[in-house]
């Protein structure tokens, strides 16, 4: 028989169906819907966008991040400066509505009476007496449950209770006799008056060419505009400060009240107190000097924040 040569007909139409259905099925993983093209072209476009986030979305949303981190931790101490010092603040409390910022101290503020408060908000059982609507003094110290506090006589000697004018400054620093002043929700604690420290702190920081100083020996302070003072006697009446409401609400006798008390003893003499005066001296008076009013001082709690609006601070 003769040897069969070639293919046949039906071995070619199958070859042929079989090149055909294995293109379509080549051309549909490269071009269909799921194809290699179409997914090398998502990948490309996926690539763009992750490389556009990395270098600009993310940037922003990290920036954001610590921004809103660090305005969950300002607080009222850290958002003000020396420039704040002396503007009002929504502060209320013993029926005293009337507030300025004083100083911070970097952790709290402390805010002061805007004026001399009036006699009947002064405690009745720190041994002080009144003298018309606003003076207030000592007229004796038969009180013996006095605490002086953590404000007591920063950089003088120990607290001396034989002295008068210890006495008369521990009345005025003593937290829980004036705590009628704090405001639970916002405040720390609250003393009848600066202490000397507070003044030159915040005199200071807002008046740096017409610096105060202090000297301590062991009945209480000297105070000065020269280092290392030697009395408790000086006029700032010429100082740009004088005319700075924080320190000097009035500048004349106000109902009969010509200046208040600092919570802060004289070294002078055993019975002095320091005291601002409204004709611009620091100077130190006997502890029964009937025209003094007081300035009660609030220490703000370190975690009250607050906004300016307008010239108040909402606390």
């Amino acid at each position: 028989m003769r040897k069969n040569q070639g293919i046949t007909l039906v071995a070619l139409v199958v070859t042929i169906v079989v090149l055909l259905v294995l293109a379509a099925v080549s051309i549909n993983i490269a071009f269909g819907n799921n194809g290699i093209f179409v997914q090398a072209k998502q990948a490309a476009s996926d690539t763009a966008e992750a490389i556009d986030y990395e270098s600009n979305i993310l940037p922003q949303l990290m920036q954001n991040y610590v921004l809103e981190q660090t305005e969950k931790e300002k607080t009222l101490a850290n958002r003000i400066t020396v420039a704040n010092y002396g503007d009002k603040i929504n502060y209320s409390a013993n029926g005293i509505t009337d507030w300025k910022i004083l100083y911070s101290d970097g952790t709290n503020v402390f805010i002061i009476a805007s004026d001399y408060v009036p006699n009947t908000k002064v405690p009745t059982d720190i041994g002080m007496v009144t003298n018309g609507e606003l003076n207030v003094y000592w007229s004796s110290f038969p009180i013996t449950n006095l605490s002086v506090g953590k404000y007591m006589l920063e950089g003088a000697s120990v607290f001396n209770s034989e002295n008068v004018n210890y006495k008369a400054t521990a009345s005025l620093l003593d937290t829980n006799k004036w705590s009628a002043f704090v405001d639970a929700e916002k405040a720390e604690s609250a003393i009848g008056a600066p202490t000397l420290d507070m003044y030159i702190a915040s005199w200071n920081a807002k008046y740096s060419s017409e610096k105060l100083y202090k000297a301590a020996i062991s009945t209480g302070y000297y105070v000065g505009n020269t280092e290392n003072p030697s009395t408790c006697s000086i006029s700032m009446a010429s100082a740009s400060g004088y005319s700075d409401p924080l320190y000097y609400p009035h500048t004349s006798a106000y109902n009969g009240c010509s200046a208040y008390w600092l919570a802060s003893p004289s070294a002078n003499y055993i019975n002095i107190m320091i005291r601002i005066g409204c004709d611009g001296t620091i100077n130190d008076t006997s502890y029964n000097l009937t025209n003094v009013g007081v300035r009660p001082v609030v220490c703000l709690k370190s975690s009250v924040d607050g906004t300016k609006v307008g010239d108040t601070w909402n606390i």
